[in-house]
């Protein structure tokens, strides 16, 4: 099973609360592109992030808005930062790291909703029907050669079934956006 590779930044997911402290009461993101997935889209919205260290600036928003904010990091970002994030599939914050949210002159800290995503497979309905796979379940994905990523979660959605790797795993294994990868069963 044969499947495209989508790489993906930092980039932070926003609260409702959050975007209002953040930009002002009853803000609106502005799409400036669709993502793969159904209904997200990168937002023109730029915030910076601080750690205890140091801080990453223009970090990129994407929408739509969540429950709770949250903040997906590369590894090397938790140097800039001085954090030591955890690696968590997206949404699970609990024991996640601090970070602070800077727009201008406006902040937010956040206690938790820093880290860095879990590699993970977004997959259809009909693709876990087809091929007889389960939401949660883990698979290894051979990239070539001699690589493998082990452990990938698949995760359940509408849009584009595809794998999401951050770029530093991508560009470590010399993936680049579209490139095709092959489900392997554990």
């Amino acid at each position: 099973m044969r499947i495209p590779v989508g790489l993906s930044n930092r980039h932070v997911h926003l609260s409702k609360n959050d975007l209002d402290a953040l930009f002002g009461e009853g803000y609106q993101l502005n799409n400036i592109k669709d993502l793969n997935q159904k209904g997200e889209f990168a937002a023109q919205e730029t915030i910076t992030i601080r750690g205890p260290k140091g801080e990453i600036e223009n970090v990129r928003v994407v929408g739509p808005l969540r429950s709770k904010s949250q903040v997906e990091i590369l590894k090397k970002d938790c140097n800039v930062l001085g954090v030591d994030a955890p690696i968590h599939n997206s949404g699970d914050l609990e024991g996640s790291s601090a970070v602070v949210l800077i727009h201008g002159d406006k902040k937010v800290e956040l206690n938790e909703g820093l880290i860095i995503a879990s590699r993970h497979l977004h997959v259809t309905e009909e693709y876990l029907k087809k091929y007889g796979f389960q939401e949660g379940q883990l698979v290894n994905v051979k990239v070539g050669g001699n690589i493998v990523f082990y452990g990938v979660i698949i995760r359940k959605g509408e849009g584009r079934t595809e794998l999401h790797i951050d770029k530093e795993e991508g560009h470590g294994a010399a993936l680049k956006n579209n490139d095709v990868v092959e489900i392997v069963t554990q």
